[in-house]
């Protein structure tokens, strides 16, 4: 699970699909044995693992409800002092759906610790995960700008896999010529250009970016002219 998050957060999950998808398959097979029927060696206990569990496989929201005190149905506070376990919990909310109570009081309770946190947190790599996560989680950013902030934040991790650590450099320098060459090509046309590549970035769909960035230009500039020029009945 800790590799599948890297390799997400590092924007190479593209390469990897068939793989994820066949790890993915075989952790949700193990963990839904493990959890429905309590089978040995789990560990599905853990706090950070759980997290990664329900945002990567989107399991049953309840699976939190064990890190509920029994009393009065509140976390329990001897979860504020993992501040990894806390950040993993907070990203996994924001896939949340409508009508999920559960994770609505868990966004609140993992903003106020981490908030809380990041006052006592020394300056470290954690440091600036729980900082951004904060300004912005990682589903609401941009593929491309959460994968370079990444890099820089895994590079200082205790002990990264420096293999994956360079492809990801690599992949990223490589994607940044692809774009590059595009709006080179398109550089009048750059705003257009920018909205398809927020949304698919992967070099495969370096043509169909081009074509959606002229042709948006073309549809910018027909709009214009009918709201500046255009009457009521050509309207």
């Amino acid at each position: 699970m800790e590799l599948i998050n890297a390799i997400q957060r590092l924007g190479m999950s593209r390469h990897f699909e068939n793989e994820i998808d066949q790890v993915l398959l075989q952790i949700h097979n193990n963990s839904y044995e493990c959890y429905h029927h309590r089978t040995e060696g789990r560990d599905d206990d853990d706090l950070h693992i759980a997290a990664l569990y329900f945002r990567s496989l989107r399991q049953q929201e309840d699976m939190f409800n064990k890190f509920k005190d029994v009393n009065d149905a509140k976390f329990k506070e001897s979860l504020t002092n993992d501040v990894v376990g806390l950040l993993s919990l907070y990203e996994a909310t924001h896939l949340r759906v409508h009508g999920e109570d559960i994770l609505e009081k868990v966004l609140s309770f993992t903003t106020t610790h981490l908030e809380l946190a990041a006052h006592r947190l020394s300056p470290r790599p954690l440091l600036k995960e729980v900082k951004h996560a904060l300004y912005q989680p990682f589903w609401k950013g941009n593929p491309r700008l959460e994968a370079r902030h990444y890099v820089s934040i895994y590079h200082e991790h205790n002990s990264p896999n420096e293999t994956l650590l360079t492809f990801a450099k690599l992949d990223f320098n490589f994607l940044q010529k692809v774009h590059q060459k595009e709006l080179s090509e398109i550089s009048r046309v750059v705003e257009c250009y920018l909205w398809g590549f927020g949304c698919y970035y992967e070099p495969e769909y370096s043509f169909a970016r081009m074509i959606f960035g002229k042709v948006t230009a073309i549809a910018v500039v027909i709009d214009d002219i009918y709201d500046v020029y255009g009457t009521f009945e050509e309207l």
